[in-house]
């Protein structure tokens, strides 16, 4: 049976062709997609399905450029993306 969950904090806007990854400690990583905005987006989420709440990191570095349609994975504990 379907039912609708009660999640703390700001996820991402609605998306089409995003990325989303399953980590060992049961969060779910979202990255790019398509958004509501018509515009292509390089945002990255984090969902604790633990705890039931979004984070968005900080992160450093200089981030991938905006993009869609693309293939992301967990390969030995770190997260890959492949355009």
């Amino acid at each position: 049976m379907w039912s609708a969950l009660i999640v703390e904090g700001q996820g991402p806007s609605p998306r089409a062709n995003h990325g989303a990854v399953l980590t060992k400690n049961g969060n779910i990583v979202f990255f790019g997609g398509y958004t509501d905005a018509m515009t292509y987006s390089n945002e990255i989420f984090v969902l604790d399905t633990v705890n039931l709440r979004w984070s968005k990191p900080i992160l450093n570095g200089i981030p991938p450029t905006p993009r869609e349609s693309f293939s992301i994975s967990l390969v030995r504990g770190q997260i890959w993306s492949f355009f």
